[in-house]
């Protein structure tokens, strides 16, 4: 997962991605995955892919987001039930 602050939507853009070996673009968690590294503070992402950083990534995104919310939404549950579960040390 590579970082960055734009929206990739272009065969240009996705170049310079592939140049870092970069799977995916995220534009939001890594300032708080680095607060909470700094800060000895436990932190995981739960991330969906909505699109392939290409031309069509606008539609693609708007095709997807609302299933990938859902399925981040049923992982975070199923998480949660299961972190209820485990006795406390």
């Amino acid at each position: 997962m590579i970082s960055g602050e734009e929206f990739i939507a272009s065969s240009e853009k996705r170049k310079r991605l592939d140049s870092f070996g970069a799977m995916c673009v995220d534009m939001e968690s890594a300032s708080i995955a680095q607060n909470c590294y700094v800060n000895h503070i436990p932190f995981v992402v739960i991330r969906s892919i909505s699109d392939h950083a290409d031309e069509e990534s606008v539609e693609s995104f708007e095709t997807h987001v609302e299933s990938g919310s859902l399925n981040a939404l049923c992982l975070v549950e199923k998480l949660l039930v299961s972190l209820h579960k485990q006795p406390l040390i």
